[in-house]
């Protein structure tokens, strides 16, 4: 169940944060080195609908800073809610990542946590 969080939108005086983010979308299409995953990572700093939709979350800020220290390349929100994603540059560090986020969660209702690998073949119809 989506957490509303569409209907939510930033007020004015955003020119400076979409130019941020309109070069990070354009540096999502990176390779598969180290230094491509950390473009992956600036990519999905969303600094326009995030921070609007970060109070839906209750406890995301938190969990995004407790990501981030973990090493997590990039944190955000999943359309509008109720999912929080961080991305990885392997298992060993996802599984430290994914401990420090439910950690931050603590209490604030049920928290599920998944590790899982990215898709590389992208969308396909299979019989």
């Amino acid at each position: 169940r989506g957490g509303g969080g569409g209907a939510v939108r930033p007020g004015n005086g955003y020119r400076a944060v979409a130019r941020q983010r309109w070069r990070g979308g354009a540096a999502g299409g990176g390779g598969g080195g180290l230094g491509a995953r950390r473009l992956v990572g600036r990519a999905i700093d969303d600094r326009i609908a995030g921070p609007a939709r970060a109070p839906l979350l209750p406890g995301f800020i938190g969990a995004e800073r407790a990501a981030l220290e973990a090493g997590a390349l990039g944190s955000s929100i999943s359309g509008s809610g109720p999912t929080a994603f961080a991305l990885a540059a392997g298992h060993e560090s996802a599984q430290r990542i994914a401990k420090a986020m439910a950690g931050a969660y603590g209490g604030r209702g049920s928290c599920e946590v998944r590790v899982a690998e990215v898709d590389r073949t992208g969308a396909r119809v299979e019989p």
